[in-house]
């Protein structure tokens, strides 16, 4: 009896060593990286889920949003998750440490094609490293607040409005709908929230890595951004919340056509990225069928913004055409492992076409054709002559503008002090007003050296181009580039004069509704 009472006291203190072995290994952020690596690799999937905050593994699970043949959705965008058999070798470099209890490991991750930097995040809590998001080290602590669908995390409120919140939600219910997502889903996503990062250009580099405009965060349904709304970030995550189940990747001409087609791109409207696409294919920057491809998205002829443009107006031509549940499942066809994507050729886009939508590729690419000829003018373009009722006559030192009215149109007649002048018209909204501290980015492009003021809209002008700009949503709502689609109704030199419309709709309500000024 004492030899079995000595035994089992031997065996508990065995284990206890053990899990204080276990924990002391685990007290140094490199021996929670090095035991991920190895659990990863392994396919040990519990093992590596013990090593991140559960807190953070049941928030990347909230929208109930799976990807195939990948475990780990709180790092799906990791290599060693999603392409784990074609790794070769992983590096662990030295810690770096964000503050006492934060820090960041970076993992060179080696595949038999290339090295890639992978970093990893850590947290201190009850003297225990775990894995943890960029947004758990880097937002930790912004303030936040709560909209229908979202919960947007910031650290300066100035770029943030009431006007730009709704309008998230409003684009999100209007998702909703193109989706088909049944009304249960749409009542989850109001229970669970999108997370919704609003950041200045070095904490969007410190979160995503990448000096970018915008990312969707898909390990964490999370929108990672300089903008409010971002809605080709928002289309990126509605269609994943709409398919539910889904492969992890996506050939690029259908994914961002989609998003831009949708959503826009870059603090602009699809009908500007329209055009551009227009003008782009009509002055031969780049060619359809090559943006079909993983390669020839993104290292073809074209600009990957031209790709961007072009994919906008093919996704645009399918759903003009196709019923929104076909056009789903050909977004599935189109997605795979990163492997399968890449390697995809485009004629296979345009077999799977025919496939699904029962039609040859042809007339997938004449409705495409007059979609080019439709947009190569949108909502603001040159007008010789000048039609309406001039509601408006404007100064600043020595230029000047005038603005007429008709049924459909605002049409802008600008005199130039020289063909090297540019300036602004602003349109501050009497009733809609937006908050006395919020400051607009786009206001302070258009006028550097100017003072916000509430102003709603800006029309920014020059002898080469004209924008009309949302200062509410920082959007470029319509474009026209003279270099991109010559006319001589723009620019006349001998009088340095511009002349051009605007259609009504995109500037709401009743002129008389503005307090209208022109700067320089």
């Amino acid at each position: 009896m004492k030899r079995k009472s000595k035994f089992a006291a031997l065996l508990i203190s065995s284990v206890i060593l053990s899990i204080i072995a276990c924990n002391t290994a685990l007290a140094q952020p490199e021996a929670v990286i090095e035991k991920y690596v190895e659990a990863v690799t392994n396919g040990k999937w519990r093992y590596a889920d013990d090593l991140w905050l559960q807190r953070e593994i049941e928030h990347s699970r909230r929208m109930g949003i799976t990807y195939e043949n990948i475990e780990a959705k709180y790092d799906c965008s990791s290599p060693l998750v999603s392409s784990a058999q074609f790794i070769q070798q992983t590096d662990i470099q030295p810690t770096e440490y964000i503050s006492d209890n934060k820090a960041k490991i970076v993992v060179k991750v080696r595949s038999f094609k290339d090295t890639v930097d992978v970093p990893y995040y850590l947290i201190n809590e009850n003297e225990k490293w775990q894995l943890c998001s960029p947004m758990a080290v880097y937002a930790d602590g912004w303030e936040s607040e709560t909209s229908k669908y979202t919960r947007i995390f910031y650290s300066e409120n100035s770029r943030i409005n009431s006007y730009a919140i709704s309008a998230v939600d409003a684009f999100i219910d209007s998702m909703g709908a193109v989706f088909n997502i049944p009304p249960d889903r749409m009542k989850h996503l109001e229970k669970v929230k999108l997370d919704y990062y609003h950041c200045d250009e070095q904490q969007i580099e410190n979160i995503t890595g990448f000096k970018a405009q915008g990312l969707t965060n898909f390990q964490y349904d999370a929108v990672i951004t300089q903008h409010i709304p971002h809605t080709h970030e928002l289309t990126h995550f509605m269609i994943n919340y709409a398919l539910e189940s889904l492969p992890l990747y996506t050939l690029p001409a259908i994914q961002e056509g989609l998003a831009c087609c949708l959503g826009g791109r870059w603090g602009k409207t699809p009908e500007v990225i329209f055009y551009w696409g227009a003008a782009s294919q009509s002055l031969e920057f780049g060619e359809l069928d090559e943006v079909l491809s993983f390669n020839g998205f993104y290292h073809g002829q074209a600009t990957s913004d031209v790709s961007y443009a072009l994919s906008s107006l093919l996704i645009k031509a399918m759903l003009g055409r196709f019923d929104m549940e076909q056009f789903k499942e050909y977004y599935l066809r189109m997605s795979g492992a990163n492997y399968e994507v890449v390697t995809l050729p485009g004629q296979i886009a345009k077999v799977k076409a025919k496939n699904i939508f029962g039609v040859e590729w042809d007339t997938i690419r004449a409705d495409y054709d007059k979609l080019v000829e439709k947009y190569l003018t949108t909502g603001i373009y040159p007008t010789g002559a000048i039609d309406g009722k001039r509601v408006r006559k404007l100064k600043d030192d020595d230029m000047r503008a005038e603005i007429y009215e008709n049924d459909s149109v605002y049409c802008f007649k600008i005199k130039l002090p020289d063909d090297k002048a540019k300036g602004t018209i602003l349109f501050k909204d009497k009733k809609h007003k937006v908050e006395k501290d919020y400051d607009s980015k786009f206001y302070y492009d258009h006028l550097p050296d100017g003072q916000y003021d509430g102003e709603r809209y800006g029309i920014w002008f020059s002898a080469g181009e004209a924008g009309l700009y949302n200062y509410y949503t920082n959007f470029l709502v319509a474009k026209f580039v003279l270099g991109f689609t010559p006319s001589e109704d723009y620019w006349n030199s001998d009088k340095n004069e511009i002349r051009f419309a605007v259609d009504k709709r995109l500037i709401p309500g009743k002129i008389k509704s503005y307090k209208i000024k022109l700067r320089q």
